[in-house]
């Protein structure tokens, strides 16, 4: 069997700018070293426009996610596992997501929607997940009266030793760039801890997603889309909650 090397893991979520003070926001992530495993979920804000907050059931996904995994369950019945106690309700909210769990040098990723996996390989981006939407910034999503886990992306991305692995939601990759996003891990040490990486980006992408001067890559994939002009200015990128989980292989 070919040998496995075990990823250290950590995370950060940050609420974004447009929080109240105390407002946890929707974002969750959850970490399983003891099975090479990790992700993200980002909670749908629009439900905050009719008075219902996703955060609780986006924590709870990535809690009972990260139990079942604990019980030998692979990411997507894990994710299957636990959103039965959410699919006889109504009203909750729904999420994106992004899990992974590296078996025999192998990432195998379960993506719905926006959040997203990065890969960085000697200092350089090797693989870079795309949105999964239905249009622009309308992602694909698991919850309450939206799209069905059978929707979900599965795929696999070879690691090899010394890889950074990346999850995060859109509140990371709307507001940071590849290039910003190798600059904050290019600065630290090759034995820097990732929790420290983990929060430099997110406090990095916060910072970036006030900035009024700042052509983010959320503008940008707007501006493709042929919904703003090049010269329209734009307020950072899109003041989002933030998660995001760094793995050292």
């Amino acid at each position: 069997m070919t040998q496995n090397n075990c990823m250290l893991w950590a995370g950060q979520v940050l609420s974004g700018a447009n929080r109240e003070f105390g407002d946890e926001g929707d974002d969750a992530f959850f970490v399983l070293p003891s099975k090479n495993a990790a992700g993200v979920a980002d909670g749908t804000g629009y439900w905050r426009n009719k008075g219902i907050t996703s955060g609780p059931y986006t924590r709870s996904m990535m809690i009972n996610t990260r139990n079942y995994m604990e019980d030998n369950f692979n990411p997507y019945d894990a994710l299957e596992a636990a959103f039965q106690s959410w699919a006889v309700q109504n009203n909750y909210g729904s999420m994106t997501f992004c899990i992974g769990q590296v078996i025999d040098n192998r990432l195998y990723v379960v993506q719905l929607g926006d959040c997203g996996v990065l890969v960085i390989r000697q200092g350089a981006v090797v693989y870079r997940s795309i949105e999964q939407e239905h249009t622009f910034n309308s992602p694909y999503q698991l919850g309450s009266g939206n799209d069905d886990l059978e929707d979900a992306w599965r795929y696999h991305i070879d690691l090899e030793s010394g890889d950074v692995v990346i999850f995060g939601s859109d509140g990371l990759f709307n507001n940071l760039y590849d290039n910003i996003i190798l600059e904050v891990i290019n600065q630290f040490d090759t034995d820097e801890y990732p929790a420290v990486i983990a929060l430099t980006l997110a406090e990095t992408a916060y910072e970036l997603s006030v900035q009024q001067n700042y052509w983010s890559p959320f503008a940008q994939r707007k501006y493709e889309a042929g919904l703003i002009n090049k010269d329209e200015r734009q307020t950072g990128g899109k003041p989002d909650d933030i998660a995001v989980v760094v793995g050292k292989y």
